[in-house]
């Protein structure tokens, strides 16, 4: 079938635990959504990104190709779980989407507490989860063999079979759930 972006549709990007567009503890994430998705047909027309982490305008901004710099606003505070906060991404979702528009998710915020609070709110709510196409999700479970390379600092309760368990239920939502490293 057509894709979304060829029938005239909108497409997002969101992304909850920015870092930079070209840098990040894990690599160069939104670089690596822009440029994957693009070999797709879809080119994203807004970009929303949050990070906690304070950067200079020069670290945010002067790696980004100058297209990206014109669809992009980034947020540089922590997102906010609180539903209806004025920086929770969800609320701008539901603001700006359409369950017609193409949308991708990625939640690598580094803090379980948060992330479980979103992905609780995509779960529950339909006018989240009938807007989200692609969900990218580090799950921080328990005795996860990344546990201990990467995730020095907490880590969720869950197992890996409940994590399983989880991406199943975004998954029979209609949401194409991956797990994110």
């Amino acid at each position: 079938p057509p894709l979304k972006s060829q029938l005239g549709r909108k497409a997002f990007f969101f992304d909850l635990g920015a870092s930079t567009y070209s840098e990040g503890p894990g690599g160069a994430s939104q670089q690596w959504f822009v440029e994957t998705f693009s070999l797709s047909g879809i080119k994203f027309d807004k970009i929303l990104a949050w990070e906690a982490t304070k950067h200079t305008q020069q670290e945010i901004y002067g790696n980004m190709p100058i297209h990206i710099k014109k669809i992009m606003a980034y947020n540089n505070v922590p997102a906010d779980p609180e539903p209806g906060a004025a920086e929770n991404p969800f609320r701008q979702l539901i603001d700006l989407a359409t369950p017609e528009d193409f949308v991708v998710v990625k939640i690598d915020i580094d803090n379980n507490p948060v992330e479980s609070a979103f992905i609780e709110q995509i779960l529950s709510d339909t006018k989240i989860n009938s807007r989200i196409d692609e969900l990218f999700f580090e799950h921080h479970v328990s005795a996860s063999p990344i546990q201990w390379n990467f995730w020095k600092w907490e880590v969720g309760n869950e197992t890996i079979t409940e994590s399983f368990c989880l991406f199943t239920r975004l998954r029979n939502l209609g949401i194409r759930a991956h797990a994110w490293v």
